[in-house]
């Protein structure tokens, strides 16, 4: 995935935002292109590998998504939502048009890659840029304890917890997110 971002980003400088996943891919991307990145933003990510927990429930969803997608859907929203959110409507269908626009094959594929990610905390030790570490007070994805983590790892980090909201805080908190990324950018 770092790979296929370098590809298809014109040369020059890079102020990566990755959410989840792509958290861990923009990691990826500052460890190969360090040069290249200006500024970082890890938004409800972590950076070590996958705990046997994990790889439990990621091997369990990746089986349950190629035999019946839509059924976990439903049960995804109270994992991944604030729970004062599960009634809203309008967001339980942005996540599942998200999820069902992913698709099951890509879904399972990236439970695996989730399993199979490197430890880049030792590289993140050597960041001397801006990087800004956003999640949910109530994550259970990625809980507050690994946004920690993170921030203790690098010097120039900022930490910002934001109340009232799972790990879904694009979605549950935009105000909120643009507002932190606004204060990333102009650090």
């Amino acid at each position: 995935m770092a790979d296929a971002v370098l590809a298809s980003t014109p040369p020059g400088s890079l102020a990566l935002a990755g959410f989840s996943m792509g958290g861990w891919v923009a990691q990826e991307i500052a460890r190969r292109a360090g040069d290249r990145v200006s500024r970082l933003a890890l938004i409800s990510s972590s950076a070590g590998p996958a705990n046997a927990n994990e790889r439990d429930m990621l091997t369990c969803a990746g089986a349950a998504a190629t035999a019946g997608f839509d059924d976990i859907l439903e049960r995804m929203l109270p994992i991944v939502m604030h729970p004062s959110r599960l009634d809203n409507q309008v967001l339980r269908d942005a996540a599942i048009t998200m999820w069902r626009d992913v698709g099951p094959a890509i879904y399972e594929r990236q439970c695996r890659a989730a399993m199979d990610r490197p430890d880049l905390r030792a590289t993140l030790r050597d960041l001397r840029i801006p990087v800004l570490i956003t999640c949910g007070r109530e994550d259970k994805v990625t809980p507050p304890a690994l946004a920690r983590e993170l921030a203790s790892l690098i010097p120039s980090a900022h930490l910002a917890l934001v109340d009232r909201c799972g790990h879904l805080l694009p979605l549950e908190r935009l105000d909120e997110l643009v507002a932190l990324l606004r204060q990333w950018l102009d650090a």
